[in-house]
């Protein structure tokens, strides 16, 4: 009895929140309102009872919140909050227990943990993307990308991968065998990882390292430039099996930005190849005079720099360093996976200190030759289109159209600062598609801080003396409601307007190495339009609704 009492409990630990987390105070408000904590006691017997899972999965959810699902997130919503962080959440759950499996010594407890593992095992078995999953091999695959499968295997990167032909898609990684949670899918030495050091100590590196000013990003993108062009480079079979033009929102021709007129993320593109230019204008051709052999005129053209920088901006990534440092990094081969909001590689942003490589785990199963999928982020359509030149096939859980309210400055001793002030309101707010709205509470499926900003800022003298109740699951007053939502819809319609009398031509969707045609610009514009469309008509007829209620 006495060894039985010894191991009666054990206790699971989940990461708490860390002060350096931004969600930091919103978590431990979440988690305290909700009655959790990140320590679990479980009986040793009877680890499979539902009740128990469910608690653990709901803090984890809470742990692994974005800002923006936090803002989304309402009071009385359980369950999934989104592909991305069910995900993570349930690996996070599946790596604590499985760190706990190989330090037991009870079978009991042993046990009990494997059943525990199982069900959450099981959960992550459930997730399926709703992308091709089968392709077939690329003709011609002893050309180029036979090459750079024998490269990666000369720089030591282990894979579990081969390179396949996806419809929709172009090119993507393919499981080479049956994938398992948990296993190993590629590896790679830092040495083979292309960031500042990679410049720095090349023969560009004694120039570099006298520019004043120069970031360790704009360093590593003017190394590109000019190795791409070298044949004799260790990184030569890298840069031929990369694209010869990246199709992004950057690279879009006046037709394509054209049908994109009237949308957020027209003046988005705009600005960001504004400031790529004076980027470019501000570096050359003062490099080219100042040190001619390092900066051959030829080679840093505002074309080759276009080039440089879409290759960074849809391939690189923050890596963490041993040293505590994160530097934007290029992945060789782990840039032939494409993204999917139903990824089966999450997490692959921190080289380990042990064996110094960079290591991506799979956080669910893929079949042998079935595509397996990467996750660029919780990106927006519009992120996606700008940055990587595509946009899902299916609706996007991550789109959000910003918006800004004219609310009092937090520095007024006005009662409606002070209102705004105690729920935490501020003027920044989001929209997005009614339809994912989970909760019972929130009117018409809108976000209840958005309700709470506006009905504070319309609400009257008399009605801020008495109304002491919190404004995002209260009403006001009939009269402030309809303000609210005449607001909305005053917001909403200019939004809508554009894209109101689109042609009906169907959109592209998948990786753009699938665009090939010369309207390739056109064509995803227009596929992009549609999806606001239906996310901003839905919120459009939710303020209407109201209105007629």
């Amino acid at each position: 009895m006495e060894e039985f009492d010894k191991h009666q409990f054990i206790t699971i630990y989940l990461p708490a929140p860390t002060m350096d987390d931004m969600l930091y105070d919103k978590k431990k408000a979440l988690l305290c309102n909700r009655g959790l904590c990140c320590n679990f006691e479980m009986a040793a017997v009877g680890s499979e009872k539902s009740s128990f899972i469910d608690d653990l999965l709901e803090t984890a959810r809470i742990l692994k919140l974005s800002e923006t699902e936090w803002y989304f997130l309402e009071d009385d919503e359980k369950g999934s909050i989104s592909p991305r962080n069910e995900l993570e959440a349930l690996g996070m759950l599946y790596s604590t227990l499985s760190g706990l499996l190989v330090s037991v010594d009870c079978d009991q407890e042993f046990t009990s943990l494997t059943a525990l593992q199982n069900i959450v095992t099981e959960r992550l078995k459930l997730f399926a993307s709703t992308e091709p999953a089968q392709g077939r091999d690329i003709e011609n695959c002893e050309e180029v990308e036979a090459e750079l499968i024998a490269w990666a295997v000369e720089q030591g990167i282990q894979s579990k991968l081969k390179i396949i032909e996806f419809e929709g898609f172009g090119r993507g990684g393919a499981a080479a065998t049956d994938i398992n949670i948990g296993d190993l899918v590629l590896e790679i030495p830092v040495e083979s990882l292309i960031y500042e050091c990679t410049a720095l100590n090349s023969s560009m590196g004694a120039v570099l390292s006298q520019l004043e000013g120069l970031s360790g990003e704009s360093m590593a993108l003017l190394w590109t430039i000019k190795e791409r062009q070298a044949q004799e480079s260790k990184f030569a079979t890298y840069f031929v099996s990369l694209p010869a033009s990246f199709n992004t929102g950057l690279s879009f021709t006046m037709e394509g930005l054209k049908e994109l007129e009237g949308a957020l993320v027209f003046e988005e593109i705009l600005q960001a190849k504004e400031h790529l230019r004076r980027q470019y204008d501000a570096l050359f051709p003062a490099l080219i005079e100042a040190f001619p052999e390092t900066f051959p005129e030829q080679v840093y053209t505002w074309e080759n720099f276009l080039w440089a920088s879409e290759l960074w901006y849809s391939n690189g990534v923050k890596v963490g360093f041993p040293d505590g440092t994160f530097k934007a990094c290029l992945i060789p081969v782990a840039g032939i996976l494409n993204h999917s909001v139903y990824p089966h590689i999450t997490h692959y942003s921190r080289i380990d200190a042990a064996t110094s490589t960079l290591k991506l785990h799979a956080i669910r199963p893929c079949k042998c030759g079935e595509q397996c999928f990467l996750s660029y982020g919780a990106l927006s359509s519009a992120d996606l289109l700008m940055f990587y030149g595509f946009v899902l096939r299916d609706d996007n859980p991550y789109d959000t159209i910003p918006i800004e309210l004219d609310v009092p400055e937090p520095s007024s001793s006005s009662q409606k600062s002070e209102l705004l002030s105690r729920y935490s309101i501020t003027s920044s707010h989001m929209l997005r598609a009614t339809w994912l709205c989970k909760s019972a509470s929130t009117k018409n499926s809108l976000p209840s801080r958005l309700l709470a900003a506006l009905r504070i800022i319309f609400m009257e003298e008399s009605e801020l003396e008495i109304f002491d109740e919190n404004p995002r699951y209260r009403m006001i007053s009939p009269a402030n409601e309809k303000a609210v939502f005449e607001a909305l819809l005053a917001i909403v319609d200019p939004l809508l307007g554009p894209f109101q009398n689109l042609d009906g031509h169907d959109g592209i969707a998948g990786d753009v190495d699938s665009c090939t045609n010369e309207d390739w610009d056109v064509r995803l514009a227009i596929h992009f339009k549609d999806q606001q469309r239906r996310i901003l008509s839905s919120l459009q007829r939710s303020c209407i609704k109201s209105l007629h209620e």
